[in-house]
């Protein structure tokens, strides 16, 4: 998996599923990024996922990802672009969003531990994806 590339201190800090998707807490994101992009893997974007006693839902509408690679583009370029439009979508989407919000609007169960107390952007968290050029 393309995540094998990134530091061991930013994969100890990942939400890992069963079936290896990568997830971080709102505040690594822009680290990780970075982080590939150093490692020379392609970002290709991601989504948000609530995760934890909440049980899991993911407001797969809600994504964040750059611009699919571009036929001139060599690989170098492509991470360096990928990288930048993929903080940026990420960036826009974070500034307009109510996360908590949705995850109340579109899920009973979330609603139901919210009105209970439960903070949920505590289980906030955001899936990346990258490519690798082998």
């Amino acid at each position: 998996m393309e995540e094998e590339a990134l530091p061991k201190e930013l994969i100890s800090k990942a939400s890992i599923s069963p079936g290896g998707e990568h997830a971080w807490k709102m505040e690594d994101i822009p680290k990780v990024i970075e982080a590939a992009r150093v490692a020379g893997l392609a970002n290709l974007g991601g989504q948000p996922q609530f995760q934890g006693p909440i049980g899991t839902a993911e407001p797969y509408w809600l994504n964040f990802e750059p611009i699919n690679r571009k036929t001139e583009e060599n690989w170098k370029q492509y991470v360096e672009r990928t990288a930048t439009e993929t903080l940026s979508a990420f960036d826009a989407l974070c500034n307009k969003t109510d996360f908590e919000q949705e995850g109340v609007n579109n899920w009973k169960h979330i609603k139901e531990e919210k009105d209970k107390g439960l903070n949920i952007n505590e289980y906030l968290w955001f899936v990346l994806y990258f490519d690798s050029n082998s």
